[in-house]
């Protein structure tokens, strides 16, 4: 299914990427979580881009901050996107050409801002922030994908699946966007920093 979000193009050093906003419950839906893919396990650890991920932290922490804290914040997801071919940007001007008459003084800065279509067959990875997505799906549901863990112990918030989420979108098909990836995975994490909200955990991971 084809989805379109709000999005700008931006570029640093020699990484382009879309900063881009989805629904909660597109986050929790669509991303998937290193560990579960199909060629994690065949990967070294040089090769591996992200860590095992901490489930106790996820639904006794992350989770119920979640669903109960209604000041509930978190920073960008930083996402490396799989299968991104038909992933396609367009800026205002592109999108809405009669747009430029009526703009003025805002026509440089509508090349920076557009929407980005993905397809719906992109496979969009955390490279910073699993913890937070797995915690978004748990928070939304109350209960963890396993039939064995079964319900967690706080009541699901629907309001969360509505909550609007910021991703940092990086191409990750080549070997290089890969090795990339693993570079900017251990850059964000030796300088990342715990930040704790004043009721409630707000990670970075």
């Amino acid at each position: 299914m084809t989805h379109i979000y709000p999005a700008m193009k931006v570029r640093m050093g020699s990484t382009e990427y879309y900063v881009v906003t989805m629904k909660g419950k597109d986050v929790a839906d669509r991303l998937r979580i290193a560990q579960s893919l199909e060629d994690w396990d065949a990967l070294s650890l040089d090769q591996k881009y992200q860590r095992e991920i901490n489930e106790l932290r996820v639904k006794r922490d992350i989770a119920p901050y979640l669903a109960r804290d209604e000041d509930r914040f978190f920073g960008s997801l930083i996402i490396a996107v799989q299968n991104a071919e038909e992933m396609e940007y367009q800026n205002l001007l592109e999108s809405l050409p009669g747009i430029a008459k009526t703009i003025g003084p805002y026509k440089k800065s509508a090349r920076d801002i557009g929407f980005l279509t993905m397809s719906g067959d992109e496979i969009l990875i955390p490279i910073d922030g699993q913890h937070r997505a797995k915690a978004l799906n748990y928070a939304i549901h109350g209960k963890t994908e396993s039939a064995k863990d079964g319900k967690l112990g706080f009541t699901p918030n629907p309001n969360v699946a509505k909550d609007d989420v910021t991703l940092i979108l990086i191409d990750f098909d080549t070997d290089d966007d890969r090795a990339k990836a693993r570079r900017i995975f251990s850059k964000v994490n030796k300088y990342a920093k715990k930040n704790i909200t004043g009721r409630g955990p707000c990670y970075r991971r």
